[in-house]
């Protein structure tokens, strides 16, 4: 963990373009970074920010994946929203070097399962701008799993009756 949330990761992470909070210090026992005031993103998502931000989600796993790492953990609870509008990553503890088509397609996976609980309007405007994101950055579509591994991880990160219209709402288009 001291390795992935430290400076050295944080570099790294800034020069292929995956903007964090900075941080303050850490050690083997505590983590601290930047307040960041505008909350995560889900939660943005919530109060009405615009679905546009999921594009900025989706550059950001596509940068982070042509570089040759997964965040692994890449809900949407996971960016920061800035009260400037920037989007910053942070739980930066599970990331790896890895490019397997399951790793990336955790990624993706875990962000839309993690949102697919808004209304059917709402959730397919935030799916579709994480993939016009995703694929800007890769220049490839969504890893073939991600569809079959949000609606494993949905059922435990997104437990509201909308999930199951929004996992058939028009993501076969997606693939």
């Amino acid at each position: 963990m001291v390795f992935n949330e430290g400076f050295k990761m944080r570099t790294i992470l800034n020069e292929i373009g995956v903007p964090t909070p900075s941080l303050v210090s850490i050690s083997d026992n505590w983590l601290i970074e930047d307040y960041i005031e505008g909350g995560n993103l889900y939660y943005a998502f919530v109060n009405g920010i615009d679905p546009l931000m999921a594009f900025t989600a989706g550059k950001i796993t596509g940068s982070l994946h042509n570089a040759g790492y997964v965040f692994t953990d890449n809900k949407s609870q996971n960016y920061l929203v800035s009260s400037e509008g920037e989007l910053l990553r942070t739980d930066l503890s599970f990331i790896q070097k890895e490019n397997s088509v399951y790793s990336r397609s955790m990624d993706v996976g875990s962000f839309l399962a993690s949102v697919i609980g808004f209304d059917t309007i709402k959730y397919y405007s935030i799916q579709k701008e994480f993939f016009t994101g995703y694929c800007t950055a890769t220049k490839k579509p969504f890893p073939y799993l991600s569809i079959a591994i949000r609606n494993v991880l949905s059922i435990g990160l997104s437990p509201k009756p909308s999930i199951f219209k929004n996992m058939l709402y028009n993501s076969l288009n997606l693939l």
